[in-house]
Parts: structure tokens; C-alpha cells; sequence
């Protein structure tokens, strides 16, 4: 699981983000006066704390899953 979130969090945020950048989205929520932090980074990271919880549940209830039908 916690591949899974250091490969989402890093990779596509950055991604993304650096492309909103290039294509000037970023100034422009700026040049409205919008904080670009309140749209761009606080529901990515809202939505990652939300995440993680389910997504541990999920991965402990898979290797649970597993072990018991090796055992």
C-alpha cells in the first residue's frame, strides 16, 4: 500500500500539477486572486488522507485473504 501511495502522490501530482504550470493554469487562478493552493493541493491531499485508511483496509484484508487460502 504504501507503494501504491508513493507512486501516486509523487508521480501524478507531480505530473499534473507541472503541466498546469507549463500551460499557464496556475497563473491564471493567481491572476483571478485565488489562492492555486486551496484548488489545486488541498483536495489532492484531502483526498489522500481519505484514501490511505481504505486502502490499508483493503491490503490487509487481500493478505489475510491470501494467507488463509495458502495456510
Amino acid at each position: 500500500t504504501a507503494i501504491i501511495f508513493a507512486g501516486r502522490s509523487g508521480a501524478a501530482f507531480a505530473a499534473e500539477l507541472g503541466t498546469m504550470r507549463v500551460s499557464e493554469e496556475v497563473d491564471a487562478i493567481r491572476t483571478m486572486g485565488l489562492c492555486p493552493y486551496r484548488f489545486l493541493v488541498f483536495p489532492r491531499i484531502l483526498a489522500l488522507t481519505i484514501a490511505a485508511p481504505l486502502l490499508t483496509v483493503l491490503a490487509d484484508v487481500v493478505a489475510i485473504s491470501g494467507g488463509l487460502l495458502v495456510g
